[in-house]
């Protein structure tokens, strides 16, 4: 997670919770589907989910005016895998089949366990417009 000081231009504070900014950030940690929070000096509260349809635009604010924006961001904890060596060099994942009538491999995300036949797929890319889809929370 990061966190910045800024403002989200488009935000609409009618449907705002009221909560201290802590508060906001364990929410807004915790809650999987939710990748961006907006909070404001005066308490309150707003959380952004992956299935929302409104535009957001962040921009920069000052410290001073109290404005903090949350992002949710995801980093290898090993400090050096980067997400091209996972979807294509990693012998904890695999490239989970072909598309275009088999003629080049999915880049996409099988989770499993080593010996073990179950794994979580993300999407078949054959049915979707993007590459791959990263979300799952991992225990």
């Amino acid at each position: 997670m990061v966190l910045i000081y800024g403002n989200v231009s488009t935000a609409n504070w009618a449907s705002a919770s009221n909560e201290s900014q802590d508060s906001c950030i364990s929410k807004f940690y915790y809650q999987t589907a939710c990748f961006l929070a907006f909070m404001n000096s005066i308490e309150q509260c707003l959380l952004f989910n992956y299935i929302s349809t409104e535009n957001l635009i962040v921009v920069d604010s000052k410290k001073s005016k109290g404005l903090i924006v949350a992002i949710k961001v995801f980093t290898w904890s090993d400090g050096y895998t980067t997400v091209n060596d996972v979807l294509n060099d990693s012998e904890t994942s695999a490239l989970s089949g072909t598309c275009c009538q088999g003629q080049s491999r999915e880049d996409c995300l099988i989770i499993s366990r080593i010996g073990e036949p179950k794994a979580i797929n993300d999407v078949e890319c054959d049915s979707t417009q993007y590459g791959f889809v990263c979300g799952y929370q991992l225990a």
